[in-house]
């Protein structure tokens, strides 16, 4: 009887060591877990910032532009100018979507794809005008691969506005992305 309790008791003393190591490593993961949590909260921080900041230098280019634009007399060179300024419009969207974005490192290309179709719809006077079918799922995209996208997407619709439905009495836009599987 006496050898059984000693044998209780050293597996008594075991047992409370290892919730003693237990209760350590735990308070251990938490505080590293906080520590990570708050260098995540900084990093996303300053992304916001770099997407903002990007966002208004290229509106700052896209004034500029414009203000460049009121000098020229030559139609071409203030086409050009405009088309320009399209393209700055189509990063600047991305940036402001990642900057107003939960996640600031990917953003919903579906969503983002069907702003930039509407203001280039706008802005080249077809808003109400042509039939515009986006089926573009609403996956969510880094930004090195979305701004790619955004350039091919403007370069394409601005190319539909300027040159395809001019004599078309029911001109339609349609766009689809479809993820290869493949890939």
């Amino acid at each position: 009887q006496q050898n059984l309790i000693i044998l209780q008791k050293k597996l008594l003393w075991a047992i409370m060591i290892f919730a003693i190591i237990l209760l350590s490593l735990s308070v251990g993961l938490i505080l590293s877990f906080k520590k990570i949590n708050s260098k995540n909260e900084k990093i996303e921080t300053l992304m916001r910032e770099l997407h903002h900041r990007v966002k208004n230098n290229l509106q700052i280019i896209s004034s500029l532009l414009s203000l460049q634009s009121i000098k020229l007399e030559n139609s071409e060179a203030k086409k050009a100018v405009n088309e320009g300024k399209q393209r700055i419009r189509a990063m600047s969207l991305i940036h402001q979507k990642l900057y107003q974005n939960d996640d600031v490192i990917s953003l919903q290309i579906g969503q983002y794809i069907t702003n930039l179709v509407d203001e280039l719809s706008q802005s080249y006077g077809y808003k109400n005008k042509v039939d515009i079918q986006i089926n573009i799922p609403n996956i969510s995209l880094d930004a090195d691969t979305s701004l790619p996208i955004g350039l091919i997407v403007n370069e394409l619709v601005s190319n539909a506005f300027k040159y395809a439905y001019d004599d078309n009495k029911q001109p339609i836009l349609k766009l689809d992305l479809i993820k290869d599987s493949q890939v």
